[in-house]
């Protein structure tokens, strides 16, 4: 997803967790703001990216990676979030606690995943390992979120097959 888009799903984000009140643009002279002290925002700039998956059908789905976790160990946890209309709310799976991820594609009710984690040996090292993760659930009625979503390791992506000149 381009960058732009990115950071305009996060102010997006921003603006629905929190209505911020307007400032004053074009007045002249400089304007002094202030901190925010929305107690909401604290969460909120913890967001360090957002997807939407564009293959749900009528349901509005979004992951987003939410840093917070144990700096020393992963430290962005992923959630999958299940928009409803504002008055509904949404419905919310934290899907696991990584490094880093990065959505390799996603259909009806299912989202394969790369991630990048910390892991721990034998000998309590810390090292680094990447893997495949896939999500699925079964899709609601119109769009209606799922009751869970199952989160299980996928099997690695087959080698490409040489071609033949």
């Amino acid at each position: 997803m381009a960058k732009g888009m990115k950071v305009a799903l996060g102010v997006a984000f921003l603006l629905a967790v929190s209505p911020v009140t307007a400032q004053p643009v074009g007045t002249p002279g400089p304007v002094d703001v202030p901190p925010d002290t929305d107690e909401g925002l604290q969460v909120a700039a913890g967001v360090s990216q957002v997807h939407v998956l564009p293959h749900q059908g009528d349901a509005n789905v979004t992951v987003f990676g939410l840093t917070g976790g144990d700096p020393a160990l992963n430290g962005e946890y992923i959630f999958l979030s299940f928009n409803g209309l504002p008055s509904e709310g949404s419905k919310i799976f934290r899907v696991g606690d990584v490094l880093e991820f990065h959505i390799l594609s996603d259909s009806p009710g299912r989202m394969l995943l790369q991630v990048r984690e910390n892991v721990m040996n034998s000998d309590t090292e810390v090292g680094e390992a990447t893997r495949r993760v896939l999500v699925t659930w079964t899709p609601g009625r119109d769009g209606a979120p799922p009751a869970t979503v199952r989160v299980r390791e996928a099997p690695p992506a087959a080698p490409a097959r040489a071609r033949r000149r």
